[in-house]
């Protein structure tokens, strides 16, 4: 084999690598409410429901008449979204992993309903949750729109890595 050949490949090669280390989402759809029922802190008034994301990741669902709002992993930090007077979030979550060779998420993304009653949630949020490898999930950022889905993206990719749970979030 020849030099350029050699060197040709060793250029594919760190490409090859270099592609496969950008970040990128995978998606799940969730039906809360055919996940199994998790404990309630309120039974009677506030429903719990715990589905499974990627890599058996828990994704829990907490909903009262109002309003519902999910959380991620073992321990959830305790929070409020601060949303609105009234917010529920779409089945639909975005996940963004650290890289294609190391796909666990570091974060989950979130659309949200959002409006000042329960009949009327004509806005959205994207709540951005920071999972930590300790399985600890917060709030690290709520985006409205326009453009709410790149910079989303773009904040993972740019902050997760080094967002720690507990400090103070991204709100836009």
């Amino acid at each position: 084999m020849n030099l350029l050949a050699v060197v040709g490949a060793m250029l594919w090669l760190a490409s090859a690598a270099g592609a496969s280390a950008d970040p990128r989402s995978t998606y799940t759809e969730h039906r809360y409410a055919t996940c199994p029922e998790g404990k309630s802190p309120e039974p009677g008034i506030v429903e719990v429901r715990r589905c499974s994301g990627p890599g058996g990741l828990a994704v829990t669902w907490m909903g009262d008449a109002d309003s519902a709002v999910i959380t991620f992993g073992r321990s959830p930090l305790t929070e409020s979204v601060d949303l609105a007077e009234f917010y529920e979030p779409t089945n639909r979550i975005e996940w963004r992993g650290a890289s294609a060779a190391d796909p666990a998420p570091v974060s989950a993304i979130v659309r949200y309903r959002v409006g000042r009653s329960v009949g009327a949630l004509k806005e959205t949020r994207l709540v951005v949750y920071r999972i930590e490898p300790s399985g600890r999930s917060c709030v690290m950022a709520v985006l409205r729109e326009p453009g709410a889905n790149q910079r989303a993206r773009d904040v993972v990719d740019a902050k997760a890595a080094t967002f720690r749970c507990g400090s103070r979030r991204i709100i836009e």
